[in-house]
C-alpha cells in the first residue's frame, strides 16, 4: 500500500491549491466556543487556530458560542430583497417573508434541501439562517 504525504499550509491549504476537509479537531471546535464565550474576538481565534474568520464564526454560530456582551446590535432584517457583494460574490440578504416561510417548512419537519430549494438558497444557507433565527429567539427571550 503505497501513501501520499500532502502538506498544508497555516490554512488549511494543500500543496495542489485544494482546502483540506477537515480543518479542526472536536478539541479544538471547543476551545474557540470556550474562548469565545470568555471575549476572544473572533479574528483573534482564527489567527491561533490557522483558519478564516469565517470558519470561526460558523463553529460559534453551530454551537451558540458568542462573547458576554456583544457590543454589535442584531440587523434589521430587511422588508424588500437586498443584496450586497461580498468575495466577489452577490449575497442575498434574507427578507422578512422568507424568514417566516424557511420556520414554517421547518416547523413541518420539512428537509433541509427542500426548504432550500423551495426558497432558492443553498442547504448551508438555510442551515445557518435557522441557527440565527435560533439565537435571535433566544436573546429575545433573556
Amino acid at each position: 500500500m503505497q501513501t501520499t504525504s500532502i502538506n498544508l499550509d497555516s490554512h488549511g491549504v494543500n500543496s495542489t491549491g485544494q482546502c483540506s476537509r477537515r480543518r479542526l479537531t472536536d478539541a479544538q471546535i471547543a476551545e474557540i466556543a470556550s474562548l469565545r464565550e470568555r471575549g476572544w474576538a473572533t479574528r483573534a481565534l482564527a489567527l491561533r487556530f490557522g483558519v478564516t474568520v469565517s470558519l470561526v464564526e460558523w463553529h460559534c454560530l453551530r454551537l451558540g458560542a458568542e462573547a458576554p456582551k456583544s457590543r454589535y446590535a442584531l440587523r434589521s432584517v430587511p422588508q424588500a430583497p437586498q443584496a450586497y457583494l461580498r468575495a466577489g460574490r452577490w449575497v442575498r440578504l434574507y427578507t422578512q417573508e422568507e424568514d417566516a416561510r424557511l420556520l414554517a417548512m421547518a416547523r413541518e419537519g420539512r428537509p433541509g434541501r427542500q426548504i432550500a430549494k423551495a426558497l432558492q438558497r443553498s442547504a448551508t444557507s438555510v442551515t445557518g439562517r435557522l441557527m440565527v433565527l435560533a439565537r435571535r429567539e433566544a436573546r429575545a427571550e433573556t
